[in-house]
């Protein structure tokens, strides 16, 4: 909760494939401070062997961790929000579970 108005509200979904600095150079791009942004970041499965389910988490988690700390500086505002990996299929219930999550 906050005290602030609120002007606009985004929910960005990330992918483990997009490169950090591209969410970095979005959340430049239209971030102002009456703003409140939510980054969901897809779980993503690179291998489709269950024996290399391993290397899709540590995948994962390096991409999360890449984009957490580029955009700390708008972390530490306030208004910026970034949610855990969710494994999501496009178009299916798990993505709006991963929206329901994010609020």
């Amino acid at each position: 909760p906050t005290d602030r108005k609120i002007r606009f509200a985004y929910a960005i979904f990330v992918s483990p494939n997009d490169a950090p600095w591209r969410i970095y150079r979005l959340l430049k791009a239209i971030y102002h401070e009456d703003d409140f942004f939510f980054l969901h970041f897809d779980g993503f499965r690179l291998y489709s062997d269950e024996h290399d389910s391993a290397k899709d988490e540590e995948a994962n988690s390096k991409s999360f961790q890449a984009v957490v700390e580029l955009c700390k500086p708008f972390i530490d505002k306030g208004n910026v929000r970034v949610e855990g990996i969710f494994d999501v299929s496009w178009g299916g219930v798990s993505m709006l579970n991963a929206e329901i999550a994010t609020a």
